[in-house]
């Protein structure tokens, strides 16, 4: 129960756009949605990356590393999405100024 906000992302790095969402409870959420840019053989290799990131991150645990909240295949069709708490300071750059 994931709801994107706006309609353009607020943030891109050089391979996925970052969205404000938030949850059914109304807690604010990042959305990590990756750019596609892939044919239907590639695109296979690609979902086996996305997974073997989200398996990674959600075995993570430490206090400099943000809680893996889960994945959204729905709420960005054809595009893979990582969710994770929002941060109300920004991006690490922004946090540290």
């Amino acid at each position: 129960d994931l709801i994107k906000e706006g309609d353009f992302p607020i943030w891109g790095g050089g391979y996925a756009d970052i969205w404000k969402g938030q949850a059914a409870n109304g807690d604010p959420l990042c959305l990590k949605v990756l750019r596609v840019f892939a044919t239907k053989a590639s695109r296979k290799q690609l979902f086996k990356d996305f997974s073997q990131e989200a398996l990674v991150w959600s075995q993570l645990a430490h206090p400099n590393i943000l809680p893996f909240l889960g994945i959204s295949m729905d709420l960005f069709p054809e595009r893979f999405c990582l969710v994770s708490p929002w941060c109300s300071y920004g991006n690490v750059g922004d946090y540290l100024d």
